[in-house]
């Protein structure tokens, strides 16, 4: 689903990201695939999707679809609203929410809070990474929360976002594993707050950097949440 909500995304973009300096050399952008083949091997990605959709229970098979609806809207909403990273969060994540629903057959209290934790942290990180496109997204009319927040206090937003997406982690593990472990959130939390310090969103080789540093924070909030869990058996 990640792959066929990318292939949706360009082909819904393709003639803005043939104005945009990073994404011009996407296939569709560049002319190098038709449509027909973008939508060929869109449909066997669904295919295989709703296969794999179908081994869970019902109610994670609504939530499901409920999400490609969310998928195929996505690309819209740069277009009418100044939130895309929002709505971006809310569909990234959804997978968290269909797995507890088909393990525990329920939507804890817990498991909404480490939903919402999800969706701070990407809001922040792809805020970031919306940086990377700015000027040729004022240039062309794209909206993004990075243009909101340009000069509306970053930092202080993307450092909200981290703490929030911490604390929302930390609650409810805590609460599940009942572990001491959980208490190394606190160094994923001064790792976030030294990345913000340093954030420089003048340079887009800072942004990607700051972008792809994300995949630290998620080997070790797995870390954390696994070590715990095996500390609590």
């Amino acid at each position: 689903m990640r792959s066929a909500g990318c292939i949706i995304n360009d082909i819904i973009d393709r003639d803005i990201d043939k104005k945009v300096k990073r994404t011009s050399s996407r296939p569709l952008a560049r002319g190098d695939i038709t449509i027909l083949q973008a939508l060929i091997i869109l449909l066997l990605l669904l295919f295989i999707s709703f296969l794999l959709l179908l081994q869970l229970n019902n109610s994670s098979i609504m939530i499901g679809l409920i999400a490609f609806i969310g998928v195929c809207l996505y690309p819209i909403t740069k277009r009418f609203s100044d939130f895309p990273q929002v709505f971006l969060a809310c569909i990234f994540n959804i997978g968290s929410i269909i797995a507890a629903d088909n393990i525990c057959n329920e939507i804890s209290k817990e498991i909404i809070l480490i939903y919402v934790a999800c969706i701070f942290w990407t809001t922040g990180y792809d805020t970031v990474y919306g940086f990377t496109d700015i000027v040729d997204d004022k240039k062309i009319g794209v909206k993004s929360l990075a243009i909101i927040l340009e000069d509306r206090g970053l930092k202080i937003w993307i450092g909200f976002f981290y703490s929030a997406f911490i604390i929302c982690l930390f609650i409810p593990c805590l609460s599940i594993t009942k572990s001491k472990a959980i208490y190394l959130f606190l160094l994923i939390w001064i790792f976030l707050m030294y990345k913000v310090f340093q954030l420089d969103v003048s340079l887009e080789s800072k942004c990607l950097k700051h972008f792809n540093n994300m995949v630290i924070v998620g080997l070790f909030v797995c870390f954390v949440i696994v070590t715990s869990r095996l500390i609590s058996l």
